[in-house]
């Protein structure tokens, strides 16, 4: 298997394990990078969210800043 072939199942579940988000990247795409995605996912259909948990594989100054501000979700009409 080539090296650019290899991916990464990444997932947010909610505190009773429940799945929520699923996306598969490249196995190269670094945690905090695939979490911005997620979470970005994440807030598209679900807007109360006030806390996230992460294991230290998304730990960084990175990822904490861009937690800070606010994420921009697009109207869609609703």
């Amino acid at each position: 298997m080539e090296a650019s072939s290899l991916k990464e199942e990444k997932e947010i579940v909610d505190t009773m394990g429940c799945l929520g988000i699923v996306r598969v990247f490249a196995d190269n795409v670094f945690d905090g990078k695939a979490a911005r995605q997620l979470i970005t996912d994440l807030f598209s259909f679900l807007h109360t969210i006030t806390k996230i948990w992460a294991d230290s594989g998304c730990s960084g100054p990175e990822l904490s800043d861009w937690l800070w501000h606010p994420i921009r979700v697009p109207d869609r009409g609703r």
